[in-house]
C-alpha cells in the first residue's frame, strides 16, 4: 500500500491526544469513461473560476505524480474566512475531490495518521480522500474544489495533479554497488551511468537502491529527461550524496542529476552540503521539483562558509522542492 502526505500540520508528538480521523475513508475512483489517459474521464474538466472575489487558500499535501498499485491517500488543507474566524470548520463548507469524471464530497477536515517513510507515526490535518486502484492502469486527473461557508467568496479549484494507478510499481528497479561488477540494466557502481540507462529506457517510475555505504555524487549528464512518475533513490546503508570537492565556478557548485523529479527516500540518505550550493532542478514545462522525503540535509563544513551551508538554487535553477 503506498501512501504519502506533503508535511503541513504534521505531528508526531503527543498522539493519544490528537483526533485521529477514523480508517474509514471517502473512496473515489475514475469514471467509466477513463481510458487510461490523463483527462479522458471528464465530459468538461473542472476549472478554477476567473477570481471575482475573495477565495479559499488551498494547497497539496501530498506530492503529485505518484504511482500505487493499491490505494494511496491524498489530502489538500483549504481554509477561509468566516465571519472572522476559522473555528467553524476552517470557513469551508466541504471540499470536493474531482477525479476523472467521479466525484466525493468531504465534509470535515481531519488529522490523518501516517507512517512516513521512516516507519515513523506521522499525523497531518487536512481534507481526505483515498484512490484506489480497481484494475484499469495509465494516468489519472485530480481536482480539488474548496466550497467557502462565506456565500459571497467564490470556490477555488486546484489542479490537475497526477495520481497513476499502476500493476507494478516501479518499471526499472537498479542497485548500486560499487564493489561489483557492472550488470547493464541491474547493477551499477556509480549512480551517473544508471541513472543515464533510466533515460535511454524511458522509465517512467523506476528505483534506484543503493546497498554500500559510502560518498556519491551525479556529474552533468545530459540531456534533461522527465518521467511520468518519480524516480526513487533509496540506501539500504547511511550514504552520502556530495561533490567530491568545490568547484571554484559558482555554477558548477551544484548537485545536478539532469533528472527532474527524483525522490530521495529515507534517512540513510544524507545530503552533505559541504561542497555544493544547490540540488538543482532543471526548467521544465510543467516545472517538476525534487522530492526529499525523510532524508538528511547536513553540513560537514566547520568554517561557517555561507556557501557551502544553504540548499537552494543560484541564479539559473528553481529552488523549491517537496519536503515530507
Amino acid at each position: 500500500m503506498e501512501r504519502s502526505s506533503f508535511g503541513f500540520g504534521r505531528s508526531s508528538r503527543n498522539m493519544a491526544n490528537v483526533a485521529i480521523s477514523p480508517e474509514f475513508l471517502l473512496v473515489n475512483w475514475p469514471s467509466s469513461n477513463w481510458n487510461g489517459t490523463a483527462g479522458s474521464g471528464f465530459a468538461a474538466a473542472p476549472a478554477d473560476p476567473p477570481r471575482t472575489a475573495a477565495k479559499p487558500a488551498m494547497r497539496l499535501l501530498v506530492p503529485p505524480n505518484q504511482y500505487y498499485n493499491n490505494e494511496i491517500v491524498v489530502g489538500v488543507v483549504a481554509a477561509a474566512n468566516f465571519n472572522g474566524s476559522l473555528r467553524d470548520n476552517l470557513g469551508t463548507e466541504k471540499v470536493v475531490a474531482h477525479f476523472e469524471g467521479s466525484s466525493v464530497s468531504i465534509t470535515s477536515a481531519s488529522f490523518r495518521a501516517i507512517v512516513d517513510s521512516n516507519g515513523k507515526l506521522v499525523a497531518y490535518f487536512g481534507w481526505w480522500v483515498c484512490l484506489v486502484n480497481r484494475g484499469l492502469h495509465g494516468h489519472a486527473n485530480l481536482y480539488s474544489e474548496a466550497i467557502p461557508k462565506d456565500a459571497s467568496m467564490q470556490s477555488r479549484v486546484i489542479g490537475p495533479y497526477q495520481f497513476s494507478p499502476a500493476a507494478v510499481l516501479h518499471d526499472y528497479d537498479l542497485t548500486i554497488e560499487p564493489s561489483q561488477a557492472q550488470v547493464v540494466g541491474s547493477r551499477y557502481q556509480t549512480l551517473p551511468p544508471a541513472i543515464a540507462y533510466l533515460k535511454s529506457v524511458n522509465a517512467q517510475n523506476p528505483r534506484i537502491m543503493i546497498k554500500e555505504a559510502g560518498n556519491y555524487d551525479v556529474t552533468f549528464t545530459a540531456p534533461t529527461y522527465t518521467g511520468n512518475g518519480w524516480l526513487t533513490i533509496e540506501a539500504d546503508v547511511p550514504v552520502n550524496l556530495k561533490r567530491a570537492t568545490l568547484d571554484p565556478v559558482d555554477n558548477n557548485n551544484v548537485f545536478r542529476c539532469r533528472y527532474n523529479g527524483i525522490r530521495f527516500k529515507g534517512e540513510n540518505i544524507t545530503f552533505d552540503m559541504v561542497s555544493h550550493s544547490a540540488i538543482w532542478t532543471e526548467t521544465a514545462t510543467p516545472q517538476r521539483y525534487h522530492w526529499l522525503d525523510g532524508c538528511r540535509v547536513t553540513n560537514s563544513a566547520i568554517d561557517g562558509d555561507e556557501n557551502k551551508s544553504s540548499i537552494g538554487a543560484r541564479d539559473r535553477g528553481p529552488w523549491a522542492y517537496w519536503s515530507t
